[in-house]
């Protein structure tokens, strides 16, 4: 994936928005709004779209792969051997995603709900008694990340409503309301990672990015994890995109700060470093 310079990368994200403000918005069934309403709701659609966007933070690609949500839906997709990269969260029935920096939305239909659902449910217990299948198939490897991912993280996930808006985000609606997205038989969800620090109180702070003593550690341990299975060094250039996530430009990220960028490029580099030397 090419870099975007940084006016081509503010143009994205803003494209992206405008995207899942099309894509999300309810339509009925018949196709139209009763007479009058639809400017109502369609305005309320957005207002829901762009306070998420505010909380969670901009509408993107994809993730680093060292992202908590890639750990919290963490799938080999059928491969054995080493980790493979993963830069989308991956659960059964997602159904018309949208993906922010910390969460993303995803309206199931009525068939895949209970099994999403209970998918998602599981998920928050990603070091439990019982250890992921992946864990064991890759001989642990991914286990230090996944620590900190716990560490540093809550995982939630819960059916996008105005209830949960209010409660959980500060919401100013009503929570008695109805909420609806993308059409009449689709169940939005909106699914997202706490961070643990009180700067990341949702219900009080808008989005920030994923701070320095955040990312690195996720980074590195993530990297580790490949290293195990690595028979080559990569470069910082091809591995950008899912270092950072994308969209990218060379030295911004919607997912993390310039400096923060130029710590990973470091720290990667100098992991890299050892990879080659493993083979002279």
């Amino acid at each position: 994936m090419s870099d975007f310079t940084p006016k081509e990368l503010k143009e994205n994200l803003a494209e992206r928005l405008s995207y899942a403000l099309e894509r999300l918005a309810f339509k009925p069934k018949c196709g139209k709004y009763p007479d009058g309403a639809d400017h109502e709701v369609v305005s309320e659609q957005r207002r829901v779209i762009e306070f998420l966007s505010s909380k969670l933070g901009p509408f993107v690609q994809g993730y680093p792969e060292w992202h908590p949500l890639n750990a919290y839906g963490y799938n080999e997709q059928g491969r054995s051997g080493g980790c493979h990269t993963q830069s989308t969260p991956k659960f059964s029935w997602m159904d018309h995603t949208h993906y922010m920096v910390n969460g993303f939305i995803t309206c199931p239909y009525d068939h895949g709900l209970d099994e999403l659902m209970q998918e998602l449910n599981a998920a928050q217990y990603l070091l439990g008694s019982t250890p992921p299948p992946a864990l064991e198939r890759l001989g642990k490897s991914l286990l230090g990340w996944m620590s900190q991912v716990v560490s540093l993280t809550e995982f939630r996930a819960e059916p996008l409503t105005y209830e949960l808006l209010v409660e959980e985000f500060g919401y100013d609606g009503d929570p008695e309301a109805l909420l609806q997205l993308y059409a009449p038989h689709a169940h939005p969800i909106l699914v997202w990672v706490q961070w643990n620090s009180d700067d990341f109180d949702l219900s009080e702070n808008d989005f920030r990015p994923i701070p320095q003593h955040h990312a690195l550690p996720l980074m590195m341990s993530r990297t580790l994890a490949d290293m195990v299975h690595a028979s080559c060094a990569e470069d910082w250039e091809s591995m950008q995109y899912l270092l950072v996530g994308y969209p990218h430009s060379d030295h911004l990220s919607p997912f993390i700060e310039r400096s923060t960028m130029a710590q990973l490029r470091k720290t990667f580099e100098t992991l890299m470093q050892c990879v080659e030397h493993r083979y002279d």
